[in-house]
């Protein structure tokens, strides 16, 4: 059986949005995995073998957000790459900080107003803030 391609993004800058500065520059430097795998896409819906596409084809959205705070639809993020709220949001916890756990609580809160759960919802971040790395296996930390 072949390892699975997994894609991630490092976020290099302070994504925009609407949440405080505060908030939103605990991400930099985070390493998440895509919500998504275009590997798996690509497998699923095309019979093609993911693994043999090239870099430059990572998986990313172009369609309106929701403004955290006001929950108005935003081009904040358009084109930019899905990754799954709940497990950002727990690696945000695992920073071991007082303010990435804040931004933790910051991000299930507004979800939850916004959504009603943040459990199966999805954040979105600018491409122009992201490094996009395409890793076999586990997190490109370890």
């Amino acid at each position: 059986m072949k390892e699975r391609v997994r894609n991630y993004i490092r976020v290099i800058d302070t994504p925009p949005g609407g949440a405080p500065d505060p908030i939103r520059q605990e991400w930099v430097e985070m390493y998440l995995p895509l919500a998504r795998e275009l590997a798996q896409i690509a497998e699923e819906l095309f019979g093609v073998d993911g693994e043999e596409l090239p870099d430059d084809s990572e998986f990313f959205v172009g369609f309106l957000s929701d403004d955290i705070e006001t929950g108005q639809k935003t081009t904040a993020n358009a084109n930019g790459y899905v990754v799954d709220a709940e497990e950002a949001i727990e690696m945000l916890e695992k920073k071991g900080t007082e303010s990435g756990r804040q931004a933790a609580q910051y991000w299930k809160q507004k979800l939850i107003e916004l959504y009603g759960h943040y459990r199966g919802t999805q954040l979105t971040f600018d491409r122009n803030v992201c490094e996009f790395i395409r890793k076999r296996g586990k997190h490109p930390l370890t």
